[in-house]
């Protein structure tokens, strides 16, 4: 075999000799709400249905629920996913509408329990919400219909999470934040429910030595040719 045909099979096979694809269990713990928001940081008053959080302006003007993972050494890439429901009121004449935020936050240090003084590298603004519907989503993300039923809609984000400095993030946080801009108590509602955030991609261990035996195999074809 002459050494072009050679290597062009060689860069073919090679990601699969260097990444293993993984989707296990959620980093998240109780991201289902089954266990009303055990697990997670909340400002302000998150109610909880037994099937989802939800978030309102009935007793505060703000709330967030938020709650941070530990990533496992190794991995690139995570993926965000969940479901949204919105019911959001127009605002009256200069008002401003009621909206809500949902954001993802890396790290190599731990975010913290005081969200408006957390730690973080890399901000990442999923998606806004106000009544007229979703703002400013992020590239790539994915919405389709929600096993939850009408007014639900799935999301799905892939979060690449390498840092320039000082590396890969060992923390990544998910946050879900409603803010009641016109001030009308109770006239404004979100909910969120089975939020998943998964590992997508991890080195192999053996990943140098496949390299390293890719590049004697390549040498000794180059020799043969």
């Amino acid at each position: 075999m002459c050494l072009r045909s050679w290597f062009v099979k060689a860069a073919a096979a090679l990601p699969l000799l260097v990444w293993t694809p993984v989707q296990g269990a959620s980093l998240l713990a109780n991201g289902d709400f089954a266990a009303s928001i055990t697990g997670w940081q909340q400002i302000g008053t998150v109610f909880n249905t037994g099937e989802s959080a939800v978030l309102s302006d009935a007793v505060s003007l703000r709330t967030v629920v938020f709650q941070t993972a530990v990533v496992p050494d190794g991995v690139i890439l995570l993926r965000l996913s969940f479901d949204l429901l919105t019911s959001l009121t127009a605002p009256g004449l200069g008002q401003t509408p009621d909206s809500v935020f949902i954001s993802a936050f890396l790290g190599a240090s731990p975010f913290g329990t005081n969200f408006d003084a957390a730690t973080f590298d890399i901000a990442i603004g999923v998606l806004d919400a106000d009544f007229r519907g979703i703002a400013n989503p992020a590239f790539l993300l994915a919405r389709g219909p929600s096993p939850k039923g009408a007014g639900w809609t799935h999301y799905s984000l892939p979060l690449p999470h390498r840092l320039a400095e000082p590396g890969p993030a060992a923390f990544a946080t998910v946050a879900f934040e409603f803010i009641d801009g016109n001030g009308v108590a109770g006239d404004s509602v979100a909910a969120v429910d089975n939020v998943v955030l998964e590992p997508e991609f991890i080195p192999e261990p053996h990943t140098g030595a496949a390299l390293l035996a890719c590049g004697l195999l390549l040498i000794q074809r180059r020799q043969r040719c």
